[in-house]
């Protein structure tokens, strides 16, 4: 994953589509990853996240999008999912 992103990087993309960055990867290098997150907004890179880890895709999301039956049926900043018991209750199982 680590050479397949950096020669991603190297062409400079506006928008990076990145689907479970983190699966198999042991926490210290989840920790990474998620350090490093920031920097592509910076960069002025946009970051399509797929992500099972709620609590990394929520740590290093500006927007939160659910979806169910290929539809979104919630969206908003990770604060305000993490303060809806019922979204957190139906749709993240928390």
């Amino acid at each position: 994953m680590v050479l397949t992103l950096s020669l991603t990087l190297m062409g400079r993309p506006e928008l990076l589509m990145v689907d479970q960055p983190t699966d198999g990867l042991p926490q210290k290098i989840v920790a990474l990853v998620a350090d490093f997150m920031p920097d592509f907004d910076h960069r002025g890179m946009g970051v399509l996240l797929v992500e099972q880890k709620l609590t990394f895709a929520l740590d290093v999301a500006d927007r939160g999008l659910l979806m169910g039956h290929s539809q979104v049926v919630f969206q908003a900043t990770p604060a305000d999912l993490r303060a809806d018991s019922e979204i957190r209750k139906v749709w993240l199982a928390v």
